[in-house]
């Protein structure tokens, strides 16, 4: 089989498969699309061709599908189009081929722009793709921490709650929550390195967490495991910035999200890996609640690789924090720069 090496180090398989919720995938063959939900030959929604100039023609589609399946098979095949590479903005559709109601529901969705072109950035924030579960966003409703006001917080996730197939890594990517009885272990398995416990800001996640609490029972906290085909190899914290320590110095907004991330997993180290699961990580703050407009991460000081590899995925640096006892550099992406950067 043939295989594309990309400019960023990815070897991309001409033949692939990506899964989505409820049965649904897609199949990238060359610039073959096959888009089906289960198995058998009714279960085949539409085939489609991709040409060089990024047009996407319909050859067959299964007029008996219901609305939301036709939307949810064009999204699915405009995943396997913009998987290859980020070297498309936008996918062009003929409006005249492609079915009526599945058009309309892309463009009521913000996908769908004029000449029939399928944006990048709006098809990377149609959260079902994958996110797992349901996922409305809480309610507005104020409360206070330690004097700050804020919105009240959703509960922390249980199982699965992201799932992105990364062809050019060949491994699904998901992240679950925290669940005390087997990640604590493996936390501090992780911990023994002193290449994990330099790089971790604070204290050691686990029975006596970050500023002493478990990490499952802070509400502003979500902890969250990173896994590659089922094998967890990364521990990551998104926290909800307004109610955190790191509020007064960055100017947190009611919904903007904080990260601290570790890989504990020697083998997925590595700027490939990090090319598959940093941006996911990322993706998945930003579908969890629309209104998060920013992510930060305040990085350690003398941890420049850590502040390259978010560069690299659209952070910019901003400034030292001057905090009590150190001064991590403090990086930023917007959701605008994130998704317009082309980086899912």
């Amino acid at each position: 089989m043939l295989a594309e090496v990309r400019p960023d180090g990815f070897t991309m398989l001409d033949t692939y498969r990506l899964a989505f919720a409820d049965g649904l995938f897609a199949v990238r063959d060359g610039a073959e699309i096959r888009v089906a939900q289960g198995d058998g030959i009714g279960a085949q929604l539409l085939r489609a061709q991709l040409g060089d100039d990024g047009a996407l023609r319909l050859v067959a589609y299964n007029h008996r599908a219901a609305p939301a399946d036709q939307r949810r098979a064009l999204l699915a095949a405009l995943a396997a189009a913009f998987s290859d590479s980020a070297r498309h903005a936008a996918i062009r559709l003929d409006p005249a081929a492609w079915p009526a109601v599945a058009l309309e529901a892309l463009r009521a969705s913000g996908v769908l722009a004029d000449g029939g072109h399928c944006m990048r950035e709006g098809w990377a924030q149609q959260a079902d793709l994958w996110l797992v579960g349901p996922h409305l966003p809480c309610a507005t409703l104020p409360m206070f921490t330690d004097g700050r006001r804020h919105p009240r917080r959703p509960p922390a996730p249980h199982g699965d709650v992201y799932a992105r197939d990364l062809p050019a890594l060949g491994v699904r990517f998901t992240l679950r929550g925290w669940q005390p009885a087997e990640d604590a272990e493996r936390i501090a398995r992780w911990f023994d390195e002193p290449r994990v416990r330099d790089g971790w800001p604070g204290t050691q996640p686990g029975a006596d967490g970050p500023q002493g609490t478990a990490p499952d029972t802070d509400p502003h906290v979500i902890p969250l495991v990173g896994c590659f085909d089922g094998e967890p190899f990364a521990y990551v914290e998104a926290f909800w910035l307004k109610e955190d320590a790191l509020a007064p110095h960055v100017a947190a907004r009611d919904y903007d999200r904080g990260l601290r991330m570790l890989v504990g997993e020697s083998r997925w180290r590595g700027p490939h890996c990090v090319a598959g699961w940093l941006p996911s990580v990322v993706h998945y703050l930003f579908l969890d609640d629309p209104r998060t407009e920013a992510v930060g991460c305040a990085v350690p000081a003398g941890h420049a690789r850590v502040a390259d590899h978010l560069a690299r995925h659209g952070f910019a640096r901003q400034r030292r924090l001057a905090l009590a006892d150190a001064q991590p550099l403090w990086m930023r992406t917007l959701r605008e720069t994130f998704f317009s950067g082309r980086h899912v």
